[in-house]
């Protein structure tokens, strides 16, 4: 029964672990994941510039937003350029429609006239002559009313029927066509003013293409490869916006120094959570609760520690030039420390105690003569050997032989050196002679 028990006690801490170990890990990778891919994206911009000015990740986001602002309001002009052409095209095939109209309209009106002028010519061929291009349609209808009212009385009753068909059909065809004469003017008053509409909206929507060029290169002075990538990188803005639900995103646009600590934070986890997985399949046995939480916990803890005395420049594990505040540490760098301090977090600490307990002896270490050996890569355009002799008073010759490792430096002149390049005095002396030349 007791052997069942333990099996089962066993088997819950197993499977318990295997769930913390998964989550962990699902955890640890997909924030890391986010926050190199993040960090890179940041680390693109510098390599560009506008103005000589480099492009930071807000600004790149401000121009994104600028952008579509221009662009919905392209958008919203282009479409009522389109409607207004729509309303154009109505108004050209409206004026063409009521000119056949009215062309028909003049056909049966000139046949309607002729039948009637035939016909009141028989009876008055003298108010009628053959030629009457010179008489307009209002004087030709009152000539015409004043025949047949005059001839009221003297037609028999079947002639004047036929007149007054004729008369009806006349006084129709006229109306019809002036009717269609006015359709004509307005049709094409309309086809004029949508004309006019649609080449002010036009020479707007141009306007507001114009302003869409000028929010990534406003002077027109940078190069065309730059503004393609600029537009590449807000198009990616907008991916990465939709993307898992705006997490890279939210990421992206976090200031660099904190996107670097969260990714030390994740790193360290995710070293303890290695370091634990191994111990749990090498020993084959379920560790105590706490240290599944305490474990991830110390390496997170352990990797920011690392990384403060990294960038503080106590310790040095690589060039000291590119640890500076000019250039960002490269995001895999600081990955792999915080790897490197979760996995082996006992390792971490006890480096960082031994360069606590050197750091507080106090000045013994420093009062005795050592070598400069890292006084030289830290000289530049504004830290010279000259403006170094002009503060201390010590002669040229003499800094460029302790410069040159040539002669040890003595304590004192150390500590100048250190305070006035910025640095830690173990940084730039060493006790080891420098190794003569083959």
């Amino acid at each position: 029964m007791g052997v069942t028990s333990t099996s089962k006690r066993s088997a819950i801490g197993a499977a318990f672990a295997v769930a913390w170990f998964v989550s962990l890990f699902v955890v640890t990778i997909v924030v890391a994941t986010v926050t190199l891919s993040a960090s890179q994206l940041q680390g693109r911009l510098l390599a560009l510039s506008r103005a000589d000015l480099p492009l930071s990740v807000w600004q790149i986001e401000r121009l994104r937003k600028d952008l579509n602002a221009q662009q919905g309001g392209v958008t919203a002009q282009s479409a009522k350029v389109e409607s207004i052409r729509i309303e154009r095209d109505k108004a050209v095939a409206h004026s063409q429609e009521t000119q056949a109209k009215y062309s028909a309209a003049v056909g049966r009106y000139s046949i309607a006239k002729d039948d009637m002028l035939s016909k009141l010519r028989n009876f008055v061929p003298l108010s009628f002559p053959d030629d009457i291009s010179n008489i307009s349609d209002q004087d030709l209808r009152a000539k015409i009313d004043g025949a047949i009212e005059s001839l009221e009385t003297a037609l028999r009753a079947p002639t004047k029927k036929a007149v007054d068909d004729l008369h009806y059909i006349y006084l129709s065809s006229l109306r019809e066509k002036n009717e269609a004469s006015q359709a004509v003017q307005e049709a094409a008053l309309a086809m004029v003013n949508e004309e006019d509409s649609l080449d002010s909206e036009s020479a707007l929507l141009v306007e507001a293409e114009t302003k869409i060029a000028k929010v990534i290169d406003p002077d027109g002075t940078m190069k065309r490869g730059d503004v393609v990538r600029i537009y590449d990188l807000i198009s990616e803005f907008a991916f990465i916006e939709r993307f898992t639900l705006g997490t890279l995103y939210r990421f992206a646009i976090l200031p660099s120094e904190f996107l670097s600590i969260v990714l030390v934070v994740a790193m360290g986890t995710l070293g303890s959570t290695v370091q634990l997985t191994y111990e749990y399949y090498r020993d084959g046995t379920i560790p105590k609760s706490s240290h599944f939480l305490l474990r991830p916990m110390l390496g997170a803890i352990t990797a920011i520690v690392v990384f403060v005395l990294l960038k503080a420049g106590v310790l040095v594990v690589t060039d000291s030039a590119k640890l500076g505040e000019a250039a960002p540490l490269n995001p895999f760098f600081i990955a792999f420390v915080g790897i490197v301090s979760g996995l082996l977090s006992e390792n971490a600490l006890e480096t960082v105690r031994g360069v606590g307990q050197t750091w507080l002896r106090g000045g013994t270490v420093e009062q005795r003569q050592r070598w400069a050996s890292g006084v030289k890569a830290h000289l530049s355009e504004t830290k010279t050997i000259a403006e170094l002799s002009a503060k201390t008073g010590i002669d040229v010759p003499t800094l460029e032989k302790w410069i040159e490792q040539q002669a040890p430096v003595p304590p004192d002149v150390q500590k100048l050196f250190a305070v006035w390049l910025d640095k830690d005095v173990r940084t730039l002396f060493t006790d080891m002679p420098p190794q003569p030349a083959a």
